[in-house]
């Protein structure tokens, strides 16, 4: 449902984009959902594809030669040329019109163009020119979950062997749009040269440890503490998130900081010695010299805090000179999303790591973040100093868990067991890709929002900061009911003060909020029959 509602959400925010695209390319035969799609797919497979570059790259429309999109992509010096559609089915037929169009229109040159439309002959003229030094990528889309069937998967691979020019065919249904969305948001990739001896004389030939599985696949070495803060200014000034694999985000450990500063100041010969140094996980490990190499795609999985504080350091231009003497050991591995969660939990030992933070770069926690965005919702699925007004990835859990499963005693009790994923594993039903929906999501948020309102004109407040998570779960359990959030809280503040009243006179005026709220799951059930009565 999730992923559904994502596709949707985005189909829907691009439709005036789709509409004033169609205007101006004066095309009539396509549709302004058609059109949605087709920005979608670029806007996932290019996110940081500019207005006109989008505008420009649509061929879509009366007469186009079964060609919808073609994108000149200089970096990767390819054209990639794309045929969409919002149907479910990789259509056999569809595909190979496709295929017999290209064949004739861009490979072939045979078959005059002179009938297509003026939006794509000058395009389809340009891709021809360039076919002397790009290669072409072939892209497949359609709005569905379906795998393409094996006749179809053979027809653009015979295709692919007929033309040494096509590099790549790739087919995309919504899930793959959705990964690249959530996993690509915002990125470019970034290439790291490092020099590890050689002429910076950081560290003796036979200090340096390698281990060669063909390609490099680990590498460790010292490196200069300013050549961290230029990696992190890099990242920042491109836009980028060094940080993005790490299960966690900057925690502003003051005292930590100063620990490191002090080290840095003190003893700038001997850094790399006092500290455990940085762990980076990567996506390749180029061995280009004895001591030089390349990190494709640098990711800080271990030394967040160390990172921010080395920056933060460079920025004081009297002490700046430090930096330049301290080395810190650096750990590089290029490692796959299961092994960069395991190398996070074992090496971020400074700081205790949850449940929660393990839980933090699953695919549903980047949906839900990307859907809310779309929102106007800010949610951090990662701990983080920063936005502490956001929704968070545990208060979101407490807030499900109460409502939906109507459950505020166990989700205020133990926070933690809302994050196990081995059997029963609460998590999974909290949070299930094809159970969850948008309109829940956004329910529960308002719902939250009108209680905490509730609670914060309320002159004589007692119980009320306790009870938020049984306010939140009777509200919910209200919402369809007739009556305004308002009328409905006070209802529900009243049989709550008379369930506390009763819940007393069995164990005593000694009953305390916090075992009435946490510890006792019977205090819901008596406020949910005087619900029902």
């Amino acid at each position: 449902m999730l992923k559904t509602d994502l596709i949707t959400l985005l189909n829907n925010s691009n439709l005036n984009d789709a509409q004033n695209i169609r205007t101006t390319n004066d095309v009539y035969s396509s549709s302004d959902v058609a059109y949605a799609f087709i920005i979608t797919t670029l806007r996932a497979m290019y996110p940081n594809i500019s207005d006109s570059l989008l505008k420009n790259s649509i061929t879509d429309g009366d007469n186009d030669g079964s060609l919808d999109v073609i994108y000149e992509n200089r970096k990767n010096k390819t054209i990639d040329i794309y045929d969409v559609k919002k149907g479910k089915k990789f259509n056999y037929k569809e595909i190979k019109a496709f295929k017999s169009d290209l064949k004739e229109y861009l490979f072939n040159n045979r078959k005059k163009i002179d009938a297509l439309s003026d939006l794509v002959r000058p395009k389809l003229l340009k891709a021809r020119a360039l076919l002397k030094k790009y290669k072409v990528n072939l892209y497949i889309v359609r709005g569905g979950n379906l795998e393409p069937e094996a006749p179809v998967i053979k027809l653009l691979e015979d295709f692919k062997a007929e033309f040494h020019k096509i590099d790549e065919v790739v087919f995309l249904n919504s899930n793959r749009l959705i990964d690249k969305i959530i996993n690509f948001h915002n990125y470019k990739s970034y290439t790291w040269n490092i020099n590890i001896a050689g002429k910076e004389k950081i560290l003796d030939p036979e200090n340096i440890l390698m281990k060669k599985y063909g390609a490099i696949s680990s590498m460790y070495g010292l490196i200069s503490l300013n050549k961290i803060a230029q990696l992190y200014k890099d990242y920042e000034l491109k836009g980028l998130d060094l940080f993005n694999k790490n299960i966690r985000e900057f925690q502003n450990n003051k005292a930590m900081s100063t620990k490191i500063k002090k080290t840095i100041e003190k003893y700038p010969n001997k850094f790399y010695i006092y500290h455990n140094g940085l762990t980076l996980s990567c996506k390749k490990i180029m061995f280009n010299s004895r001591y030089e190499f390349t990190i494709e795609d640098p990711q800080v999985i271990n030394g967040c805090q160390t990172v921010n504080t080395i920056y933060e350091y460079s920025e004081n231009g009297e002490k700046k000179q430090h930096l330049n003497k301290s080395l810190i050991l650096c750990k590089f591995y290029s490692l796959d999303e299961e092994n960069i969660e395991r190398v996070c939990e074992a090496t971020n030992t400074q700081l205790k790591i949850s449940l929660s933070d393990l839980r933090s770069n699953d695919e549903i926690q980047k949906i839900i973040e990307e859907l809310l965005k779309n929102k106007s919702i800010i949610y951090k699925r990662k701990k983080s100093y920063f936005n502490r007004t956001a929704v968070t990835m545990d208060n979101l859990a407490q807030w499900i868990y109460s409502c939906k499963f109507e459950k505020p005693a166990e989700a205020k009790n133990n926070k933690s067991k809302l994050f196990e994923v081995t059997s029963p594993g609460v998590y999974n039903e909290i949070f299930n890709l094809d159970k969850l929906n948008l309109n829940l999501l956004e329910e529960i948020i308002d719902i939250c929002i009108a209680v905490k309102k509730f609670r914060g004109s309320i002159t004589k407040k007692d119980f009320e900061k306790d009870a938020d998570l049984h306010f939140m779960a009777g509200l919910y359990y209200l919402r369809n009911k007739k009556g305004t959030n308002e009328i409905k809280l006070k209802k529900l503040h009243r049989i709550i003060k008379i369930v506390i009243k009763n819940l007393r006179k069995t164990h005593g005026e000694d009953y305390s909020y916090n075992k009435i709220f946490t510890k006792d799951p019977q205090t819901w059930s008596m406020i949910k029959n005087k619900l029902t009565s």
